[in-house]
């Protein structure tokens, strides 16, 4: 088995998806924010975001102009609601999300 990004064994702070973060309930800071619903939306520009982060200075010039184009192209084609949005964006389901919150509430607690 492969856990991409577990937060198993790590800190038992964590201050972007833990309890107390942006995205954990104000009222219960142990518990995932209701508002977020089940999935965010993504653009063009976020989708390239985290990947623009990785290659550092001018991720332009690290990357096949293609390839980005294509990973949005097709990420958008992804859901058939994308188009309906301006600028057009997809639905990115947030279940992976909430699966690494509830993983730092269960390390916060050890």
């Amino acid at each position: 088995m492969v856990l991409l990004n577990a937060l198993d064994g790590g800190s038992g702070v964590h201050p972007m998806v833990g309890p107390g973060s942006s995205i954990a309930d104000p009222k219960q800071p142990d518990r995932l924010s209701p508002e977020l619903g089940g999935y965010a939306r993504a653009d063009a520009a976020s989708l390239l975001r985290p990947w623009d982060r990785s290659l550092g200075p001018n991720p332009a010039t690290r990357r096949n102009p293609a390839v980005a184009e294509a990973y949005v192209r097709e990420a958008l084609a992804s859901d058939p609601e994308a188009a309906a949005t301006s600028p057009p964006s997809m639905r990115a389901p947030l279940g992976a999300l909430e699966d690494s919150f509830l993983d730092a509430v269960s390390e916060a607690l050890r």
